[in-house]
């Protein structure tokens, strides 16, 4: 994989871990790791520069969730379904993309995740909403492991009908 193989596929280069956010809180070298094909997907720009770049600008930005809670955590990822496609015919497209942002406030967490498709439909970022349950039943993953089962359980569960 390399940068060229983007160019005029239609897709962007969309990082998982955050450019923005990594550079603001860990310095310009960190930031610069961030450019690693390692950390980029493909996404079309209307997510990478929309709903995507919403929801790390609400993790990272001054005031933020990294500002506003003890303890954050940010878990992202791809979602393929059957239907294989590829750029330069080696880079699989992701059909959608999650988040599962982790907060703590006074030693209890929370979560909020999101799923989002490749072109998302006009709507508000709240209709993206999804309970960790409903993600790990996508990805097959199951996140929060290490948990104490009811607590896991409890938060898993839960789906917001709004933003933090």
């Amino acid at each position: 994989m390399s940068p060229a193989d983007y160019t005029n596929s239609g897709y962007e280069r969309g990082h998982l871990a955050p450019n923005y956010a990594i550079g603001s809180r860990y310095g310009r070298d960190a930031q610069v790791e961030t450019f690693k094909m390692t950390n980029i997907a493909p996404q079309k720009a209307g997510l990478n520069r929309g709903f995507w770049k919403d929801v790390e600008e609400l993790e990272a930005k001054k005031g933020g969730y990294a500002d506003r809670f003890d303890t954050i955590w940010v878990i992202c990822g791809c979602i393929w379904d059957a239907d294989k496609t590829f750029i330069a015919g080696k880079i699989e497209i992701p059909d959608y993309f999650y988040k599962i942002i982790v907060q703590v406030v006074a030693g209890k967490p929370s979560v909020m995740g999101f799923v989002f498709p490749q072109v998302p439909p006009k709507k508000g970022l709240n209709s993206y909403l999804k309970s960790v349950d409903a993600i790990e039943a996508l990805t097959h993953i199951d996140f929060m492991a290490d948990l104490v089962d009811s607590l896991e359980d409890e938060i898993e569960a839960v789906q917001l009908g709004g933003l933090w």
